[in-house]
């Protein structure tokens, strides 16, 4: 529950405009709902992240109604950083050491429980064409490994944030210490130089790719919007984080790290592995991690 906050107030609720930002703010909404909350207003470009939630009514990108369920819990409105209540993100506690940003988005909404035990969650539908396509794939026997193809961050085109993309060797060194496997590379804008099985840049929509990374047996990439989605769906996940981060310009990227953005997991089974780019033991650590997955697994 929030601090202070009128369960029966209406209250608009939200944290960045991306991809991951929706992310985690449905699995705020998600929290609130089950604490009895039926009047939020949730701010995002992506309804159908929040689908699973039973919205009650969905307006467009130019405030129509495009959709209205009278049995629905709560409302989507687009993007707006104007008269919200509630802040669910993550970027005034990045300097902060010891939560993740998962929880530093709880800890800003004004969560009033140990953010500890929150245990967000995803409950994406996975589209039926993606499954039937994965469980094709998975009849060879091996592992359904999906990359998410190494893009700008943030949607920039301004150069901001381009220290955090990961070397081509690195993700290279990375997928080859995973076992036999089946990769499917998901992603916007030119195809990478990663060779993948299945190479489906470009040709997806978030629907899909979101779909893709749900069904995966393993994700990997570069830091983004994986990483929430992992997170909430429990699925092993490698983030390769470009050294060019220590070293740059603004303090917002050099805030970025490994134990910032996957410190929750370091509690919960070791699912997730952070590696810089200019690391020398990539492949022995991810051969490490995975075989510690097994481990896990068949206990």
């Amino acid at each position: 529950m929030l601090r202070l906050l009128d369960k029966n107030k209406r209250l608009r609720i939200r944290c960045g405009q991306g991809i991951g930002d929706s992310i985690y703010l449905q699995a705020v909404v998600a929290s609130l709902l089950a604490e009895g909350y039926t009047n939020l207003e949730a701010c995002t470009n992506y309804p159908e992240i929040f689908e699973h939630l039973s919205p009650r009514r969905i307006y467009d990108m130019n405030n129509k109604l495009s959709f209205n369920n009278a049995r629905g819990r709560f409302d989507i409105i687009p993007f707006t950083r104007s008269a919200c209540q509630v802040i669910a993100h993550y970027t005034g506690r990045k300097r902060i050491p010891g939560t993740s940003q998962m929880e530093d988005c709880y800890i800003s909404a004004g969560w009033s429980k140990d953010v500890s035990t929150v245990d967000p969650s995803f409950g994406f539908h996975i589209l039926d064409s993606v499954q039937k396509h994965v469980d094709a794939l998975r009849k060879s026997g091996k592992l359904i490994v999906v990359y998410q193809n190494l893009r700008a961050p943030m949607g920039r085109s301004d150069g901001f944030g381009f220290e955090t993309i990961p070397s081509i060797p690195s993700v290279r060194a990375a997928i080859k210490a995973l076992p036999d496997h089946k990769l499917i590379k998901i992603g916007q804008g030119d195809s990478d130089d990663i060779r993948a099985d299945e190479d489906l840049t470009g040709k997806t929509s978030i629907s899909e790719s979101i779909s893709y990374f749900c069904a995966a047996d393993i994700i990997i990439g570069q830091c983004s919007w994986i990483i929430p989605l992992a997170e909430c769906r429990k699925i092993p996940l490698i983030v390769l984080f470009g050294h060019r981060i220590r070293s740059a310009e603004h303090q917002f990227i050099r805030s970025i790290s490994p134990e910032k953005l996957l410190l929750r997991h370091k509690r919960n089974g070791n699912l997730e592995l952070g590696l810089w780019d200019d690391d020398s033991m990539i492949e022995q650590k991810v051969k490490t991690w995975e075989s510690g997955l097994v481990h896990a697994h068949q206990n």
